[in-house]
Order: C-alpha cells, then structure tokens, then sequence
C-alpha cells in the first residue's frame, strides 16, 4: 500500500550534475534522479554520492520547461487543513522553482515566463493530500480500484498538476522523451511515490455539533483544468467541450468519524421510510454534489474599457458538436442533468439566455415547453425537457428562473420558487451515502445510496448569482441529510441551531469568494446575503468596491494571469528558440503607449495649479491659462483612451483570443486614417518604405495559375531529390487562404509530371472557422492524423502564419516534413525597437524562414529569392528600381 501512495516526506540533495529526491522514511525506496541540465529522469536503488543535502520538501509538483531552462517544481511549505476520513489534506503555502541548469539564463521573456508562474503558485488555492484522493467525489472514489497508484485514481479534470507532472508520468509509463534513452519502453513503479496530484479550489473542513450531535462538515469545490482562464478572457465552450470556470462542489457530513476525537453518533446502518435503524456507531459518510459552468455555446465579452463589455455569440449551430461532448461527459458522470440558467431576460444577456435555450432544443428530442409569469417578471420560469425518452441528451432538464426581477429590491425569499420547482428532481436524484466497510484496510465505502442527478447552475460569470443559488440548494439537501439519519425530526432545519447556522453560512460564502478570486480577481457579490441571511449598507459598499476592483482587474491585469493559466496548465508551450522577438514586449506605436502618460501629467499639473499659492500682486490670468490648456489635454486624452479602448486593454500576449486581435487592428486601423493622428502612428519603417510586395493573389488566371503551380511542382521534385532523408509527404498542405489553390493546383501538376509517384498523394488546406456540420471539423481535403505534410504557401514574413500551421498540423496528428514558399525576402526579422518605434535597430537577425529552420529543425525551399528578382530587373527593370531593392536588401539582408 505504500508505494501506490505518495512520499511524506522527501530530501533534495543536489549536485551540478543531477537532482535527487529521497524518502528518509523510506530508506528502501528508490531515489529519483533528474539529470542536469538535460531533464533526464532515473530511478538508483543505492546511495548517491557528492550529492548535498539542501532541503526538505513537502512534495514535487511537476517539472516545467519555459523558454531556456526546465525547472522542478517543489513545494516548500503546506499547511494542515484537517482530516477527511483520518487522512490530512494540506494547502500548499510555499514553492520554490529549481533550475536544471547550474548557471541560469536570463532573458526577459524566461523571466517573464518565471514570474507568470510563481505569481500562480502563490495566489492559487492548491490542495493535496498524501493518502487520500480529493480530486474525486466520495462516489467516484467508492467506485475506483484502490489497488491502483493515488495519481492513476486522480480525476484528470482536476488533477491540477497533471501537465507539469507529464514528464515524471511520461517516465514511470515509459512513454515519451522524458522517459530517457535508458528506460525507453519500460514501466517504473517506483516513480508512483514521487506523483503527487493536486487540487485547485476550495477545501474547509470543520468539526462542529448539531443538536449535541458531532459532525464533520465539510466542503470542496473543484475547479476544472480545461479551459481555466480569466473572467473575459474565457467564457464559453471549445471544441473539446470543455466549458469556462466549470467547478464542482461537493458538501459532505460525516458522522462518527473519530478521528477529530468529539465521540460518535449512534445512529444508522439502513433506512427505511426515513428511519434510522440504529445498529452500532458506523462512521457514515453523506455527499451532495453540484455543478456551475459557462453557457455552453461560443460566446465572448470583449473588453473594451467601458463598464460593461461588447458581447458576441456565435450561431448555434457551431457549437452544437462541443455541446454534445460537454453533455455527453457531464450525463456520463452525474447522471440526470438539471441545468439552471439565472441570466437575465432582457438586455444584452437575453442573448446567451436564447442561445443556451436554442442548444437545449437541438440536444434533446421533441422537446417540451412551459413558462411562468408573474407581477415581478413576464417570464419567471421557463422550462424544457425532451418530450420522449428515446437518448441520452433527454436527461436534461432546462430550467430558466428570472433572479434579477425576482429578487430585485431585497425579495431574495423568492429564489424559493426555483426551489419549489427543483425540489421533486432533487429528491428522486438524492445524495450519496456510505458506510465504512469493517475491517477493510483500504478504507473501501459500503454504499448505501448514491447521487443519481445534479444541479448545474450558470449565470454570466457562473459566480454571485449562482453561489446564492448553490448555497440554498445546499442547505435544502443538508436538511434533508440530517432528517433522514435522525439528527433532525421533521420540520426542524439546521438553521435552528445558530451556531451552526454560522458555521454553514461562511462556509459557503467563503467558497463563492474563493471561485470569484480566481476568475474575476475578488471575492463574490451578495455575500453579505449569504452570511447573514440579509442585504446589509456594508455589504452594499464591499459589492460596489468589489465591482471597481473587478473592472480595473480585468482590463489592466488580467491578460498575464491568463498566460500564467495557459503556461502552468500547458495550453502554451514557450519555444525553445533564442532569437526570436520578445514575446511580451509592448508593440503599440510610441504615440499610443504615450497618451496615458500625458493624461496623469494633465492631472497633475492641475493639481499642482490648483493647490498653488499666489502672491498678492502676481497676474492671475497665466496659472488659469496654464490651467485650461492641460484641462483640455487631460479631457483630449481621456476621450481618446476611453474611444479606442482595445489598445489599452492589457491582453494575454501568448494566447491572445482572434476577436481580441481583430478589435486591436481595426481600432489601430481607425487611427492610423485620423488625418492629424494618422501621421504619429505609422506602420513600422520597413513596412513603410519597402520598395515591393509579393501579392499570390494575382494570379488569378488560368495560365498565370498553371505557371506558378508549375513551378512549385518543380521547385518541390528538386526539394526532395536534394534532400534524401525527407519522406514523400502524404499531404500538400495550403494554409488558408492564399495557399488553398496553390496546394490544389501543385498537385495536379505534380501529378502530371509523375502520376505514379504523386497519385496517392492527397491536398489539405484549413477553414478559418470550425465547421460542426456536414462532413464537420477545421479542415478540408485528407486527414493530416499520421501523415506526412509538406505545405506550400506565398511567402513568410514575420514567421506567425507558419507558427499556427505548425501548431495546427501538430494538433491533427500530422508530421511536417518541409516548406515550400514562392519568395524568400532573405531579410531579417523586425526587433523589438522596430515593432514598437518603427526604428531599426541595425542589428543582425535571420530571416524567418531561417527562424522557422532554426527553432524547428524543417527544411524549406523556395521557388525564387530576393536576390533572383534583384538579378532579373538588372535585365529587364529600371535603373531606380534597381537601387531601390539593393538598398532595401544592404539594409535588412538576414545574417543566414
């Protein structure tokens, strides 16, 4: 049993060769070796020597490669939460992040990246427990093989740590590059010790009484590793049907657990009619589990600077294939679905509530409405389900309650109508319960009842209004938990003992203030309501500050939270690639990285102004000039930052969302055509002034297409005969759009200079939006899964567009053997003065076909360079031209 659970206790002994993790209270237990610098994991059965001893650790939390270094991630410090069943579950305090290498490397991005993370790491509420697997329901774990390692039982949505303990897993598998050349293939059991899975969430564990009866109350919310992000930055659902901030919360009684050493409670074995047949003090365990999560259709806010963002949501139909996978994993797992939607009926909100009311109708069969009115609000309650049971999508049951108009000016009393309409599936799903089973060592629950339906709840955020909601639901089913072993006779409420009454109220506000920090920056609204069953001034005042923190939060800090997100989660890889352009550097023109600097010197000197003393005899009239101007400047810079507020909204840099980048340029674009502005923010110098522009689009003629497909289709025969180690692609490839005919027409024309070379060789291209229709997906022509790729495109000048085809064939399961581009500009990459002033710096960089060699390790080739257009205009151009691209070329030429 020990081996499958993790180490205690561990030591780090490092040297400038390699890591070691021991278990001093293990001293037969493999040590586990990371070699430095290369990452290389082994397990040595004896001792270590000329390694130091440097530290204990609580745990490792996996192994992170940012952009110049990987580092192990130890946990340094944790603190005791309480008992669960006997087994300790701490919060992590403290990490520190261990470098491979001996002497680091610094660059501002590497640093960035590092602060992204431990910034996660300390603001996170991360749980773990060395015995015991939170990350699943007591049900789920009543139905796991406790035979198996603790992270094999991990639930892979909320094993937090899951991607940076890929390397470590990836080893005790014997899968992957992490896994060594020595140990390639075979399986290390001794690693599972190591393995320590990690909770994101909310943990409170309480030993408390009711009615002199001793209880442990618990509860734990679990947020989901997939598509975790920010408030704005991610709402919806993706294609994988994962949904935004998508938590499960789970409330649990336990009675008679001896552990917290308050004495037992002697009711229980079985229940008949509500009765408890007492038989002995059985530790007894009661669960009800609840779910929230965003509106399951693509659907964006979009940060604007004003106080409430533009909203945008996508047709339905797009959506419907992530929804089934979303539906299809949450009927799985829960069983009945009772999905309530709190969002308002009117306004810009009544979008999303037609959108998600438009899916539901798609999922389910024959659908069937009703709804009710009221003096309050003209739809209170609407209604749907599937009026036949013919699949599984008919397990859901959607229910629409009006909170805002109901429980508008303090009638939170009547969020009891949603209740009153849940209350019949509530308690035909139950809850679950379960009894130890005596004398199993592996603590193995004898179930009794278990949870046959839950309750997933969303409003906007999925955050204030849903926790109100949560917190009665929770309170209902308690009751019910209570009555039905006997604690409470029928009719009493575990609000009539006040100190619990207490005790469950904070707990639960606790918790919505803990799901709001981690997506919105504060804590919850209403919590005042939640706390101490009333609206109170205080709690008023705390909502209005919570709301200016939130709208400076998201708008201005919240686009590295979300890098950190996407980095420590694995949803961005940082490139391995040292030449490269900053990621993180500001790229706005100066002009506009300027004006909030001249709207604080505006205020200021106002300031300044008004608070200055003036001499008897001195002139009034210049201080009240100097005055007006930089009023007027500071109101001219408002206005101008508050009208084109994309530019100003701090955006994640490494996943930044299309919508985002389309709203920078054309917010950019409408300054660049102010005719006074429009001189101060030019595009930069080269693109300024370069002397030609390569336009595939031209040609758009027959004979002018079969001339250029002819010349890919020799320039590709060329490629691959001079390169004899590349495999004959499976695929062409043309990125959307200008390479789509130009994939389609190379391969006729290869095919014509070698039918039987070329006639099992496919075309693929990608579509620029996801098509959930039809033959379905993000690409047309073969599938890329297993193949070899050689794509084909006009031409690369910054590198991006091939950056997402690589990440894009990647992600299909395709294999990229080489580039094909009609032009090579053999001219250097723009630096990070360049981006952001428009100067050149003058110094050497490679092109972006060398970066793309480079970072990659691909071959490329082109049909002509630079230097090719260069030499045929010394035959055919003019003598202007000529010195025009020379000057061009002397100025920008790629150091490769």
């Amino acid at each position: 049993m020990a081996g499958l659970l993790p180490f205690r206790d561990i030591n780090v002994h490092a040297s400038a060769s390699q890591y070691a993790f021991t278990s001093p209270s293990t001293p037969s237990a493999p040590t586990l070796v990371i070699e430095r610098p290369s990452g290389d994991l082994r397990l040595n059965d004896g001792p270590l020597l000329g390694s130091k001893r440097v530290s204990s650790i609580a745990g490792i939390l996996g192994i992170i490669k940012l952009k110049l270094d990987k580092y192990v991630i130890v946990i340094t410090k944790a603190q005791p939460m309480g008992r669960l069943k006997g087994h300790m579950v701490y919060k992590v305090i403290a990490t520190e992040l261990l470098p491979l290498r001996e002497r680091p490397l610094h660059d501002p991005d590497e640093d960035t990246y590092y602060g992204l993370i431990k910034t996660l790491l300390k603001t996170g509420p991360l749980f773990f427990s060395y015995s015991f697997d939170i990350t699943n329901t007591f049900q789920r774990q009543a139905q796991s093989d406790l035979t198996a390692p603790l992270w094999k039982r991990a639930d892979d949505r909320f094993f937090w740590n899951r991607f940076i303990q890929s390397d470590i897993i990836d080893f005790r598998t014997g899968v992957g590059s992490s896994a060594g050349y020595r140990h390639q293939g075979r399986e290390q059991p001794g690693a599972d010790a190591f393995i320590l899975p990690v909770m994101f969430g909310m943990m409170r564990i309480a030993n408390t009484r009711i009615k002199s009866t001793p209880i442990t109350f618990t509860l734990i919310t679990r947020r989901s590793r997939y598509r975790a992000g920010t408030r704005y930055f991610s709402r919806g659902i993706d294609e994988q049907g994962h949904v935004s901030n998508f938590n499960e919360s789970e409330q649990i009684v336990i009675l008679n657990d001896n552990n917290d050493g308050l004495g037992g409670f002697a009711g229980g074995g079985g229940m008949q009619n509500g009765k408890v047949e007492a038989h002995g003090q059985e530790l007894q365990i009661m669960s009800y589990v609840q779910t929230r999560g965003s509106v399951p259709v693509y659907w964006a806010e979009i940060n604007t600077l004003r106080y409430i963002p533009d909203l945008q949501v996508r047709a339905v139909e797009s959506a419907l294939s992530a929804a089934r996978k979303h539906f299809d994993e949450q009927i799985r797992l829960y069983g009945e679905n009772y999905l309530v939607n709190l969002v308002n009926q009117k306004g810009r909100e009544d979008q999303v509530k037609k959108a998600y009311e438009q899916m539901v109708q798609l999922l389910v069969s024959s659908a069937t409405e009703s709804s009710q009115s009221d003096e309050y609000s003209s739809e209170k309650l609407h209604m749907m389900q599937a009026g036949d049971r013919k699949q599984e999508f008919d397990r859901l049951h959607y229910i629409y309650f009006d909170f805002h108009n109901e429980t508008k000016g303090l009638r939170w009393h009547r969020a009891q109508i949603l209740l009153d309409q849940l209350k019949q599936g509530i308690i035909e799903g139950g809850y679950f319960r379960g009894v130890d089973m005596p004398g199993d060592m592996q603590g193995q629950l004898e179930v009794r009842y278990q949870q046959t339906a839950v309750v997933r709840t969303n409003c906007m955020d999925c955050l204030d209004r849903t926790n109100v909601v949560q917190t009665m639901l929770a309170r209902f089913t308690l009751t019910r938990q209570l009555t039905d072993v006997g604690i409470l006779r029928s009719g009493e409420s575990p609000d009539d003992d006040e100190a619990f009454r207490d005790l469950f109220r904070n707990v639960w506000a606790d918790n919505a203030d803990v799901v709001s920090k981690s997506y919105s920056g504060t804590g919850a609204l209403k919590t005042d309501f939640t706390r101490t069953g009333q609206r109170t001034r205080a709690g008023a005042l705390q909502d209005l500050n919570n709301s200016i923190t939130r709208y400076i939060r998201n708008n201005f800090a919240d686009g590295p939270r979300q890098d950190g997100f996407d980095v420590f989660l694995g949803a961005y890889q940082p490139s391995t690639y040292i030449g490269g352009s900053l990621l993180f550097a500001d790229r706005r023109p100066a002009f506009i990285q300027a004006v909030p600097y001249l709207l604080a010197t505006s205020c200021f000197l106002v300031l300044v102004a008004g608070l200055t003393r003036q001499l008897p005899n001195s002139t009034i009239w210049p201080l009240r000039i100097f005055m007006v101007f930089w009023c007027a400047v500071g109101v001219w810079s408002w206005h101008f930052i508050y009208s084109h507020g994309m530019l100003y909204v701090n955006w994640p840099k490494l996943n930044t969302p299309r919508w985002a980048t389309d709203g920078y340029q054309e917010a950019l674009g409408s300054v660049r055509k102010d005719a006074l502005l429009g001189q101060l923010v030019t595009r930069h110098e080269r693109g300024a002034k370069s002397p030609y522009f390569f336009n595939a689009g031209s040609f758009h003629t027959a004979p002018l297409l079969s001339t250029i497909s002819t010349a890919y289709a020799h320039t590709i025969v060329s490629f691959l005969a001079s390169h004899p180690s590349i495999p004959k692609p499976d695929v062409i490839f043309g990125p959307a759009y200008k390479g789509i005919p130009l994939a389609c027409s190379t391969l006729l024309e290869l095919h014509r200079l070698d039918p039987q070379t070329w006639s099992s060789v496919s075309y693929s291209f990608n579509r620029k939006e996801v098509k959930d229709h039809g033959e379905g997906g993000g690409l047309v022509g073969a599938p890329l899964k297993g193949k070899n790729v050689l794509v084909i495109d006009d031409v690369i000048t910054a590198g991006t567009a091939m950056r997402e085809t690589i990440n894009l064939v990647a992600k299909e399961g395709g294999r990229i053997v080489g580039f094909v581009v009609a032009l090579d500009r053999v001219e250097k990459m723009p630096g990070p003065r360049e981006k952001e002033e428009g100067v050149d710096d003058g110094e050497p960089r490679m092109s972006a076909m060398g970066q793309i060699k480079g970072e990659f390790a691909l071959p490329t080739a082109s049909i002509v360079t630079l230097d090719d257009l260069i030499a045929v205009l010394r035959v055919k151009g003019g003598e202007s031209d000529i010195k025009r691209l020379e000057e061009y070329r002397r100025r920008y030429r790629a150091s490769d």
